[in-house]
């Protein structure tokens, strides 16, 4: 797991616990204090507490009018994401994204959204 994707409010699992990432764990992360750190893997439930809604083969939440980001799901199972934003126009990430702290990773720097949990 790379540690630099972790922010503030990233879920992950700390001693198999699901954990919500807040200042002081991330700087004991950061200084190799905590070593049994392992990523949550990202679906629907997941999706659909973020906010998103589900499509045909796909799932969207909508940051503003003009700003989304889009996951699809291919039958090979592996989640491709697309952002549509409104200075930069579509991009797309080719790359596997099966995390949920990958996820709020990309939207926080993206959308400049935290995802987090609807009761959080």
């Amino acid at each position: 797991m790379i540690t630099e994707q972790i922010l503030v409010g990233s879920y992950v699992n700390v001693s198999e616990v699901r954990t919500k990432i807040d200042e002081q764990l991330l700087e004991s992360i950061n200084n190799g204090d905590i070593f049994e750190i392992e990523p949550i893997k990202l679906n629907g439930g997941w999706l659909n507490d973020f906010g998103f809604t589900q499509g045909p083969g796909y799932w969207r939440y909508d940051s503003s009018d003009s700003e989304n980001v889009e996951i699809f799901i291919s039958n090979d199972r592996v989640n491709k994401i697309h952002f549509n934003l409104k200075d930069e126009g579509y991009s797309q990430f080719d790359e596997e994204i099966q995390d949920v702290h990958m996820l709020q990773f990309l939207c926080f720097h993206r959308l400049k959204v935290m995802l987090s949990l609807k009761d959080s």
